[in-house]
């Protein structure tokens, strides 16, 4: 830096400059900023994922600075249900004149998870309609308890055949998917069984064909009013 100097006062006359300029250094230190972050509530999904706002604190920048200010890996602090909860998120600044400024490098605020609504969906109650119902109410994939057995499979769907009764998988094997017979009797804990059907609904999710596709069964049929033979 470098100023320009003088001198004035009644004895001024009596003295000389030997350099009407000077030079030095100091330093600009970069101007603090504080952002703050505002969060959406949000209906459970399993996740901790924040969706959140972030702005600076009045009177932060100067003029027509360009910097601009962003959040990144917003996060609720479990993925629970619940009030209040506590919201994270970093922060960072970007822009012309960013290297004059700082910001903290974090942010925190509260927001809600609220409960996770479900559907109940009225289906008919035949077989092949009550899947046709579902499938048309946007199921991608069908869990089919059965009882007596049934061959149902749909065109668009699969569907995967469930049975309690050990009778059932044994007369109907090729049309059965799962058998939890075993609850019934105790050979199997309902965990154990539980487990084996969200494995068969990955598989078959993944492409594996169910036992009414490999067989082709792909019967539809439209819900009518008067009774259905």
């Amino acid at each position: 830096m470098s100023a320009t100097l003088s001198l004035t006062g009644a004895d001024a006359t009596n003295y000389a400059l030997t350099s009407t300029t000077a030079t030095t250094t100091a330093n600009i230190t970069a101007k603090s900023l504080t952002a703050t972050i505002t969060a959406q509530d949000k209906p459970y999904d399993g996740t901790t994922t924040a969706t959140v706002n972030a702005a600076f604190a009045p009177g932060g920048l100067i003029g027509t600075d360009a910097v601009t200010l962003a959040a990144s890996g917003a996060a609720f602090d479990t993925k629970a249900v619940g009030t209040g909860k506590t919201v994270t998120a970093n922060l960072a600044i970007s822009g012309a004149d960013a290297g004059n400024y700082s910001v903290n490098p974090t942010a925190t605020t509260t927001a809600s998870i609220t409960a996770k609504g479900l559907t109940v969906m009225d289906t008919p109650g035949l077989d092949v309609e009550s899947v046709t119902g579902m499938v048309g109410g946007g199921a991608q994939l069908v869990l089919f308890t059965t009882g007596l057995g049934t061959p149902t499979g749909n065109p668009i769907a699969p569907v995967i055949k469930i049975t309690g009764n050990a009778r059932t998988a044994e007369t109907m094997a090729d049309n059965t998917d799962i058998d939890v017979s075993g609850i019934l009797t105790h050979a199997e804990s309902f965990e154990s069984a539980a487990a084996r059907v969200f494995e068969e609904m990955c598989e078959v999710a993944s492409g594996r064909p169910a036992a009414a596709e490999r067989l082709g069964h792909r019967e539809f049929a439209i819900h009518r009013r008067n009774a259905t033979i």
